[in-house]
């Protein structure tokens, strides 16, 4: 059985956030990325092609647009990993001090005397990073569940991917 206390003030947000953008959720990002790369190639072809039949200085704006939109294409997921950093910097806190508990049946999550029972076949996932466990929970739309290694207050935290594996046989991934 694992228990963790996470009380008021303690930073979970921002790292839930970080998960979703490493993890591809923004579907929408990667729309945008591909996107930019693709009107950069085609602007850098309409480019190359003006400046071979006209050698016109004006025919550089296409050949240069397209290197500007390429290397805003490629520079897209960085750039979204680093805000998403920037948001891990920021005291984004829980409102009100949170007790899970792992145990046979599943997860039990006690907020404000409101206990919300999960079973572990509801669980698409565990990651690791910065000190949190995430959990993802499957539904209408994926929810995290931010388990900083800290605040566990019954059972050991490096044993947990192990019991979470053989309850769920879902598999532990460090990002």
């Amino acid at each position: 059985m694992f228990e963790i206390q996470i009380p008021a003030e303690t930073p979970v947000i921002g790292a839930v956030t970080f998960f979703q953008i490493k993890l591809g959720k923004f579907r929408l990002l990667r729309a945008w990325r591909v996107f930019l790369l693709v009107l950069g190639v085609l602007s850098l072809l309409v480019g190359v092609l003006c400046l071979l039949v006209s050698l016109d200085v004006l025919a550089l704006a296409p050949v240069v647009m397209g290197i500007l939109l390429l290397l805003l294409g490629a520079g897209l997921p960085r750039m979204a990993v680093r805000m998403a950093d920037n948001m891990l910097k920021k005291d984004l806190k829980s409102c009100h001090p949170v007790c899970i508990t792992f145990d046979g049946d599943g997860m039990r999550k006690t907020v404000h005397g409101i206990v919300t029972t999960v079973p572990y076949e509801s669980f698409s996932h565990l990651l690791l990073c910065r000190g949190s466990y995430v959990v993802g929970l499957e539904g209408e739309t994926t929810r995290y569940q931010s388990l900083p290694k800290d605040c566990f207050t019954q059972g050991d935290p490096e044993a947990f991917p192990d019991f979470f594996r053989e309850k769920t046989g879902l598999n532990f991934v460090s990002i």
